[in-house]
């Protein structure tokens, strides 16, 4: 057991004279950092002649990247640093872009219809995905009353206000499964319903017999609605099933509504409907 113990003992000691060692050798490279390199670049140059211009050039490279290995890692430290900076800059030019293009679109609504219009940013979505509901960072604080609709710049209908707090609104979109919306087409003037279902489909509704609708028609909220503005875009008609059986379901529907890239809305603050 003693000499067991004592063996263990040596190892130890000798690790830790590798480390001592290792220190002191470290700490005298950084006292004669610059004499080593003038001393390396000195001896490479008298064996110029000696040593293949390949090798050394490799040697050269080697014995820099040891000297400036600190210098390198700093400056490595930094381009990730600046980069962050750009990407953060960058997507705070984008933001700007997108605020400009939404102020833009609102004050053409604002000259066309005469609408008062008031900006929002949409700052919670539905996680579940299943009510089709989002807030926005806009409310009672800023005038607004549940029953007003919400739009994009290009008028397009993205739901109505439901529910409102001081500093933020719970918006029901077009999305929500069941609701029914009374259009127009803009084409023939036929008038039908839109009904979204459970499996997030929409099709045209209580459509009158030998009614003129066509592909690629395309859909606005009519008069009859009781919750929308008349005019707003909803959807065109994607599909024609000549051969279903359901007459409810012979028109399929694409909306104009992008829910997964919405971001900023409009909220008409001059139509309120509870």
């Amino acid at each position: 057991m003693a000499q067991k113990r004592k063996i263990k003992i040596n190892k130890l000691l000798t690790k830790v004279i590798i480390l001592i060692t290792f220190v002191i050798i470290f700490k005298a490279y950084l006292s004669q950092k610059q004499f080593l390199e003038n001393a390396t670049v000195q001896v490479l140059g008298s064996v110029n002649q000696k040593v293949p211009l390949g090798a050394l050039a490799s040697l050269e490279l080697w014995f820099s990247d040891l000297f400036h290995f600190n210098q390198i890692r700093r400056e490595n430290l930094q381009l990730k640093a600046e980069n962050i900076n750009l990407v953060q800059e960058i997507n705070y030019l984008s933001s700007l872009k997108e605020e400009n293009e939404l102020l833009k679109g609102a004050l053409k609504i604002k000259e066309e219809k005469k609408w008062h219009l008031i900006p929002a940013k949409v700052i919670l979505m539905d996680p579940t995905g299943l009510s089709g509901n989002f807030w926005i960072n806009k409310g009672l604080d800023d005038n607004l009353k549940e029953g007003m609709n919400v739009i994009t710049n290009n008028e397009v209908l993205v739901g109505r206000i439901i529910k409102c707090y001081n500093q933020s609104c719970e918006v029901e979109s077009i999305f929500a499964p069941g609701i029914k919306i009374s259009v127009e087409n803009l084409r023939s003037k036929v008038l039908a319903i839109t009904e979204r279902d459970f499996q997030g489909n929409f099709y045209l509704k209580l459509v009158p017999p030998n009614a003129d609708i066509d592909v690629n028609d395309i859909l606005v909220t009519s008069s009859e609605n009781s919750f929308y503005l008349k005019g707003l875009l909803v959807a065109k008609v994607k599909e024609k099933m000549l051969s279903s059986k359901i007459p409810e379901k012979e028109y399929i529907l694409e909306p104009f509504l992008n829910r997964l890239k919405l971001q900023d809305v409009l909220v008409i603050t001059d139509f309120s409907i509870l």
